[in-house]
Parts: C-alpha cells; structure tokens; sequence
C-alpha cells in the first residue's frame, strides 16, 4: 500500500495512477522480449536515460516537451541509439538548436502540434515540407494527436516517413492522452 501525503496535489495524485514504474519496464521488456517485439521510451531525465539503458532499447524517443532540454537530448543521443525528437511544442529556431545540439546522425524528427485532442485545422501539415527542405538527409516523420486517422494518412502523403500515434482501448478512459488517442 502507497502512503501518500495529504497535502498532495489531485494532478499529482492521478498522475501517480498512469505512471509506470521500473518493476512495470522491466516486466514490459520481458514480456516484448518473449513475442520478439522491439520497445522503447521518452525519457524525461537522465537518469531514466541510464535505467533504460539497462534494458537496451532499439531507441529513444524525446518528447515535444523535451525539445529544449539539450543535456536530456544529448544523453539519449549518446547511447548510439537512433533518437526521435517530436516537435509540437517547438518553435523553428528550438528545432534548429537540439538538431545543432545531437547532429542528424541516427536522428528522426516527427512534426506534431501539441494539443489534446488537435483540432484538424491546427496541424500544419505543411510543417513536414518545411522540415524535409532543410534537412533532407534526416527521417522526418508525423506524430498525431488529432481524432481519426485521415490526417495521418494526408501526412504519410505529403512525405513523412514514419507515424506515431496513442493508442487506447477506450477514448473515454481516464488520462492524459485517452482523448487524443486512436
């Protein structure tokens, strides 16, 4: 049983119910490792860098928020493992530094906006061209949060490369990205 403090937060307090532990990662790498299926995280310090190490994952994935944390991105680059940055929160000139920051080797960018739900006529799609014309020997992908799949498809369309979408198995279930999931 988990004491908590009665002074705590409700947002702390639910948060603590969608957050995993390291018992509960390594139990994912085990049970990925037995159907031979490849996992991996988005880190928010580097010190859950150095636990998933540990765990060998096939790479790492930094989080919108996490765009401007150079120390963050450059720890995860430093594993050898290729690093995907999504960019929803970012402004050009934050994409330029953490690109300068980590090089386009083994580097994936994914164009997202960062709203949850996006509505269709905020995802600026043509974000993708942009990105592609001033690195054009990098992937860069899309990461949807917008309800449905047709943005996904219009974006796979218009050039990206790879695809990240939330899954859930019910949109109505408590959470931070049920909503927005597929």
């Amino acid at each position: 049983m988990k004491v908590i403090h009665p002074n705590a937060s409700l947002w702390a307090l639910g948060r603590h119910r969608i957050e995993l532990g390291a018992r509960d990662y390594v139990e994912i790498d085990r049970y990925c490792r037995e159907r031979n299926l490849l996992w991996f995280a988005s880190c928010w310090d580097e010190k859950a860098v150095e636990f998933m190490e540990e765990l060998e994952p096939p790479a790492y994935k930094a989080a919108s928020a996490s765009v401007t944390d150079l120390p963050l991105l450059r720890a995860m680059k430093s594993t050898g493992w290729p690093l995907i940055v999504s960019t929803g929160m970012s402004a050009m000139a934050e994409i330029v530094a953490a690109v300068h920051a980590v090089g386009e080797n083994r580097l994936l960018i994914a164009h997202s906006t960062s709203a949850y739900p996006c509505p269709v006529e905020t995802l600026n799609l043509k974000m993708i061209h942009t990105l592609r014309a001033r690195y054009h020997e990098t992937p860069i992908g899309y990461s949807g949060h917008e309800v449905g799949l047709s943005p996904t498809w219009a974006a796979v369309v218009m050039g990206a490369t790879f695809v990240e979408r939330h899954l859930t198995l019910e949109r109505a279930m408590w959470g931070t990205d049920q909503a927005a999931s597929v």
